[in-house]
């Protein structure tokens, strides 16, 4: 984990703080600020197949309906501002599942930084809530994901292929 160390710093030389959902619940106006993230990045990450037009209502119903681990589930903080995040399931004691991730367009000139300090925070957690796994799905579409996959060492196993046309020009 040493080795890894210099991404935190870096975050935090650059004015970022990281939290748990359960520290933020408290937090004035927390679920709108992190719907609004997840709007714009999983948006960001589904251009090709973009998600419905809903309000913040309808994403905060998202959250809702799957509703990330408060303890295992992360965000990057610029004062007051939620910049990035990456959230957690824990559906199996001993498996903690890497959900929906990504870093605000403003930020992203840090988003390596963010991504590998998000997550050594669901490592750490793992680690300290007796996960053995940390599993997590890496669509090659996901910026985020492909940050994440390329900085630890993820085992391969069986994949879904997702095929996308990307124009209509040759039909």
């Amino acid at each position: 984990m040493d080795a890894f160390r210099s991404f935190g710093d870096r975050c935090a030389h650059h004015g970022y703080t990281l939290a748990s959902l359960a520290d933020l619940t408290q937090e004035p106006h927390h679920q709108e600020k992190l719907a609004l993230l997840l709007c714009e990045v999983f948006t960001a990450t589904h251009g090709i197949n973009p998600p419905r037009l809903m309000d913040l209502q309808g994403w905060i119903d998202v959250l809702h309906n799957d509703p990330p681990s408060e303890v295992g589930s992360y965000v990057a903080l610029h004062g007051a501002e939620y910049i990035a995040m990456s959230t957690a399931h824990q559906d199996e004691p001993d498996r903690l599942s890497l959900g929906w991730r990504g870093v605000a367009k403003a930020h992203r000139h840090h988003e390596r930084d963010l991504m590998v300090a998000l997550t050594l925070a669901h490592i750490s957690h793992a680690a300290g809530h007796g996960a053995e796994i940390l599993a997590g799905e890496f669509d090659t579409t996901d910026p985020w994901a492909m940050m994440q996959l390329g900085a630890f060492p993820f085992q391969a196993a069986p994949c879904w292929l997702t095929f996308q046309r990307l124009s209509t020009k040759s039909l």
